[in-house]
């Protein structure tokens, strides 16, 4: 039973939208309580998919005893399955707050209503289970179709806001469809089990590259990637207020998924950055998602507008972690043999967390003795001024907290005051020993309080 989940969690909705329009026929008020208990089930149910992948591992679904590649196989991961818990939680508690806040007026269609976002979320259920790159583009259409539908449901300026993301939408999947047949004409396969095993030897080709930007560019589109997020804000603000919060916290994300899905499932993320370099692309487009996408949030006055603009944001800060995670990596790497924390950041990025620090804090108008504690907090023998008493005391205070674990990544090797710091606080070695023996329990107990 626990090997049928992931299709149990995708036919409850679907069922559920099939049937809805003749079991509501003549009580459209049933349409709202049968989506929230099938939503319930379906939270439910990827609980129970959540825990049978935690403990026996992952759960390949192969529809019709077709095996992959030949067959259609959806993919249960840890993941996946974590993904399918807060879709089904979060499409709980949008279509409980939509009890409230539906549209008024619709009349005999908020059967249809209830009866798309039952569509899509059992659409984004496809998306996050899908093993191969054709039934991905197929969730992910049908998912976009019934947003268009949502989001112009409600009428007016919505309906042109609809239709513009109808537009972009539709080329978006164009372009990620043409990027699917260049990996299906390279590799000879949709699976992207079976593609792991041949991209390897194909990184040279020029329509492998071709297509997965090709990819990344249709993704961009649907996830609301600058310069392709025009569609967003007008979708989000006009569209009902009852399904603005599915739409920002599901939809785009799921296009996001898919990505990272490619990404890191098919390819793999260090071979691409070596072999076919469009990481850094994305890390650059990420970067001015983040930026534009905060700066353009800062100046709306409209609420809904600033939080459509702050997921723009978002989604770029996300797309930078997939290019930074490797420098981060070997950061980490670097600690564990034994590097100090700034000596390994200096070496993989030429800069160190207090060079930056100090520069946040200096374009954000921090006084001054904030500045020099994050700039020189671990060299502070460099720094000569008004605020070196206060400098002595945050170094030290810095190397107790880095004995402890706390803010050092790990790190055994810890930046160790100098003979100066002590001089200049008219201390010595000794006296902080004493303090560190008598705080080290005091930390101690502290932390086993909080991990109960």
């Amino acid at each position: 039973m626990s090997h049928q989940l992931p299709a149990i969690l995708f036919l409850l909705p679907l069922f559920a939208a099939i049937s809805m329009p003749v079991v509501c026929l003549k009580h459209r008020h049933w349409s709202q309580p049968i989506s929230v208990a099938i939503l319930a089930a379906m939270v439910l149910v990827s609980i129970l998919n959540l825990h049978n992948v935690i403990h026996h591992g992952e759960v390949r679904y192969v529809f019709s005893g077709w095996t992959a590649p030949l067959g259609i196989e959806w993919v249960a991961d840890g993941l996946a399955s974590v993904i399918l818990v807060l879709v089904s939680a979060l499409s709980l508690l949008g279509v409980v707050f939509a009890g409230a806040t539906s549209p008024k007026g619709l009349g005999g269609l908020i059967v249809h209503y209830h009866t798309l976002i039952l569509l899509l979320v059992s659409s984004m259920t496809g998306i996050v289970f899908a093993g191969d790159l054709f039934n991905l583009f197929v969730f992910l259409e049908v998912a976009a179709i019934s947003s268009y539908a949502l989001i112009g449901v409600a009428g007016g300026r919505a309906l042109f806001a609809a239709f513009r993301y109808l537009i972009l939408g539709t080329l978006g999947a164009s372009l990620f469809l043409l990027g699917v047949s260049y990996l299906y004409a390279v590799t000879g396969t949709l699976n992207m089990s079976d593609m792991v095993d041949k991209l390897p030897l194909l990184l040279s080709s020029k329509a492998l590259a071709g297509g997965l930007l090709f990819m990344f560019i249709g993704l961009g589109i649907k996830m609301a990637l600058v310069p392709f997020h025009s569609w967003l804000p007008e979708a989000y603000t006009y569209a009902p207020d009852s399904i603005s919060p599915i739409l920002a916290s599901l939809v785009t994300k799921v296009a996001l998924l898919a990505w990272v899905r490619i990404i890191y499932w098919v390819f793999n993320a260090s071979i691409i950055i070596n072999g076919i370099p469009i990481l850094l692309l994305v890390e650059v487009v990420g970067a001015l998602a983040a930026v534009i996408g905060a700066s353009l949030a800062l100046a709306q006055r409209n609420i809904k507008m600033m939080f459509a603009y702050g997921g723009i944001s978002h989604i770029g800060i996300i797309l930078i972690d997939q290019f930074l995670r490797q420098h981060f990596i070997k950061i980490l790497d670097s600690v564990d043999q034994g590097m100090t924390t700034v000596d390994s950041e200096r070496e993989e990025l030429s800069f160190d967390h207090t060079e930056l620090g100090a520069f946040i804090a200096e374009k954000s108008n921090f006084a001054e003795p904030i500045i020099v504690a994050i700039r020189y907090h671990h060299t502070p023998d460099e720094y000569e001024g008004p605020h070196q008493a206060m400098l002595d005391v945050v170094t030290v205070a810095n190397y107790l907290a880095s004995r402890q674990g706390i803010g050092s990544l790990g790190s055994k090797t810890f930046t160790v005051p100098s003979d100066q710091v002590y001089s200049r606080l008219g201390m010595k070695k000794d006296q902080l020993e004493e303090i560190w023996s008598q705080l080290e329990p005091t930390l101690d107990s502290a932390a086993t309080l909080a991990s109960l």
